[in-house]
């Protein structure tokens, strides 16, 4: 079974054609922390966003739509 992970979102910035999601993931140890920057299409709903990290979780050198900024 995959790792559990605590999401708590901090911005969602919509543009025109795109929308960015700030977010942190908190995994079970202190060195798990991590804060991200998400590229969804405009009007993406939680299960697209959901489906991105898992995506980027599952293979991290595999997405140019998830800025690792910590």
């Amino acid at each position: 079974m995959g790792q559990s992970w605590q999401v708590q979102p901090y911005a969602v910035w919509d543009a025109p054609e795109q929308r960015w999601i700030q977010l942190s993931l908190a995994g079970r140890a202190d060195s798990q922390n991590l804060i991200l920057t998400l590229k969804v299409g405009a009007g993406a709903g939680i299960q697209h966003v959901v489906m991105a990290l898992s995506s980027w979780l599952a293979n991290p050198a595999n997405s140019s739509d998830i800025l690792n900024v910590a």
